[in-house]
């Protein structure tokens, strides 16, 4: 699950997953999310830092209190070092920035993290 709220960031994202072989479901918030979150269940979430109303970590931080366990990656073109720290501190298992997601980075790293799970 792919969550952000740009329309052309969640395209350029799904698009690389999709190109990379995953089924990819978009939200373009945090509400959204947890919506779809409540009928299905994702293998790996991908969240932006930066959103109107509830941020990446706001969301992080409601998902992981409500026990829900799954691999989150979190993204970001703007979020400084104090940002960075409050995303670990919730419990993000990788933060990129967005520039490494255009390099390639998110679907190696998603890749590392489903298969630890294993």
């Amino acid at each position: 699950l792919v969550v952000d709220d740009s329309a052309g960031v969640r395209q350029i994202i799904s698009a690389s997953l999709r190109g990379a072989g995953y089924d990819v479901s978009v939200a373009s918030s945090a509400r959204e999310a947890v919506h779809l979150m409540a009928r299905r269940r994702f293998d790996v979430l991908v969240v932006d830092y930066a959103m109107p109303r509830s941020n990446g970590v706001e969301l992080v931080r409601a998902l992981r209190r409500a026990g829900i366990v799954i691999p989150i990656v979190m993204v970001s073109g703007v979020a400084d070092a104090t940002d960075k720290a409050k995303a670990w501190e919730v419990g993000v298992d990788a933060y990129l920035d967005k520039f490494d997601v255009r390099r390639g980075a998110l679907t190696s790293t998603i890749g590392r993290l489903l298969a630890g799970r294993g």
